[in-house]
């Protein structure tokens, strides 16, 4: 069962509900990534059968908002997208599968 957190930045008040790195559920494996174009973090789709083991190749990391954006693999605890501070991660926001 995966896990979405809520991420918080302290100094310019960007926040939102992703994983915070390599995640896994039943139907699926995730990764959070950081989109340097549309300065926000999202969770991705990195296969569709979480029960093999799978090793992610950067270049296959793209941002759902456009392919062309640049994007790369993120993890807490990082940079927030806006401002480039420290992101504090705080509750469990939901649990998915």
């Amino acid at each position: 069962m995966g896990i979405h957190y809520l991420f918080e930045c302290k100094s310019c008040g960007y926040s939102c509900e992703v994983s915070g790195g390599d995640d896994c559920g039943m139907i699926a494996r995730t990764t959070t990534i950081i989109c340097y174009k549309c300065k926000e973090l999202h969770d991705v789709v990195t296969s569709e059968k979480p029960w093999e083991e799978q090793v992610v190749e950067v270049e296959t990391l793209k941002c759902p908002k456009s392919k062309r954006h640049k994007a790369k693999k993120w993890e807490h605890p990082g940079p927030c997208p806006k401002c480039g501070q420290i992101m504090k991660r705080g509750v469990e926001t939901c649990l998915w599968d």
